[in-house]
């Protein structure tokens, strides 16, 4: 039987290894991720996929003293393929776990609004009914487990995209997050679900359109800044300046940031989602800063 006390970073991966030595396969196999959640808040990084602590002490300085990005977008590709890779069932889990470090990171580092694609709305129309109320059903239950530490640590919360297909009870979870966090001020958290910049650009036109109507506006007021005031991805937030998209393969934005995209910075990773840690993190940060941003001068 193995005793905890309190472990730092420094005990992390010997302890990670006398787990998987002494655990029944059984547990972890119906676990999967138990050792990292339950870790969480307790270390400051730990990485999935093997023993090694990351030492972020080579990055450090460097980067703090670089320009940090005020807005970050994230995509985390490829859960369902490292669940196959281990012969592990339908589940979003991991994937959870890898977006709630995100969130750790952005917090850590000082970075202001972050934004995580969870589901698109093409995922919706195109993946079994089964699939999606998967995701939905750990979604809202991530949700309402994450609730706490979203106070403790300032985050508030804001979900975008088309609500009304998510159930009446993980609308009212949602609902009730954006209530207890909305005074939160260290790090505005957007969870992009059901969501597909096409149909929030067409939402914005509408929305623009009966103001015109009204007469609550005029023609001439019609110009970017309004329009992007209108997309519930932006609003009064900063522009995205790095995406970033895990799971190697896919080198596009999907159907994220049709507006946001001409000056946003792009980085792409071979990690799949579950094994997305700081390493990850850090090198976007840092080849988000070693670009030279002209903005067409």
């Amino acid at each position: 039987m193995v005793s905890l006390g309190r472990l730092n970073g420094s005990s992390v991966g010997a302890f990670s290894k006398i787990l998987r030595t002494n655990c029944n396969s059984d547990f972890l196999k119906h676990n999967p991720n138990y050792l990292i959640r339950s870790l969480r808040n307790n270390c400051s990084s730990i990485e999935a996929s093997n023993d090694k602590k990351f030492d972020d002490s080579k990055y450090s300085q460097s980067l703090k003293d670089g320009v940090i990005p005020k807005h970050v977008v994230i995509i985390l590709d490829g859960n369902r393929r490292w669940l196959k890779a281990r012969g592990l069932k339908l589940d979003y889990k991991p994937y959870l776990i890898a977006e709630m470090k995100f969130v750790d990171y952005c917090l850590k580092w000082g970075i202001g609004t972050a934004t995580s694609y969870v589901y698109g709305l093409g995922n919706v129309e195109k993946r079994t009914k089964e699939e999606t109320d998967v995701l939905l059903g750990q979604f809202e239950t991530n949700l309402e487990e994450e609730l706490e530490n979203f106070t403790r640590n300032g985050v508030r919360v804001w979900v975008v995209g088309e609500k009304r297909m998510l159930s009446e009870s993980c609308q009212a979870t949602v609902k009730k997050v954006e209530e207890a966090t909305k005074h939160n001020t260290k790090l505005d958290f957007i969870l992009a679900v059901c969501y597909s910049s096409q149909r929030d650009i067409v939402h914005a036109t509408r929305k623009i359109c009966k103001k015109l109507r009204e007469g609550s506006i005029a023609e001439e007021d019609v110009n970017e800044d309004l329009i992007e005031q209108h997309l519930s991805l932006c609003g009064s937030r900063p522009l995205p300046d790095l995406f970033i998209r895990t799971g190697g393969g896919q080198k596009r934005i999907g159907m994220l940031l049709g507006w946001q995209v001409g000056h946003i910075e792009l980085y792409f990773s071979d990690s799949l989602a579950p094994d997305f840690g700081e390493d990850v993190f850090l090198d976007a940060l840092r080849s988000y800063q070693l670009r030279d941003r002209m903005f067409g001068k």
